[in-house]
């Protein structure tokens, strides 16, 4: 069920609920270079995708603990049936 949440004017409309998405108009603008991590805007994108790959061995483990372990009834529950159907392995 998505509720709507009272914004002030000139805000984006917020859904709650299953299935809500963030408005663009709600986007949040980047970060400022992080010099600790790395020179310039374009050393971002590779500092990125080096957490990314060194932490997305442990995704789903971390996922579980901190789900206490309902994330395969929330996806049984909210992804239509067919598109459990069409996953690989399934």
């Amino acid at each position: 069920m998505l509720r709507k949440m009272s914004t002030a004017p000139g805000d984006a409309t917020i859904m709650t609920g299953s299935r809500a998405h963030a408005s663009p108009a709600a986007a949040v603008p980047p970060h400022p270079v992080m010099d600790g991590y790395y020179r310039d805007a374009a050393g971002k994108r590779p500092f990125l995708r080096d957490i990314f790959d060194a932490t997305a061995g442990d995704y789903d483990k971390v996922e579980r603990v901190l789900a206490l372990g309902t994330g395969p009834w929330h996806r049984r529950r909210e992804l239509p049936q067919d598109a459990q159907q069409r996953r690989p392995g399934a």
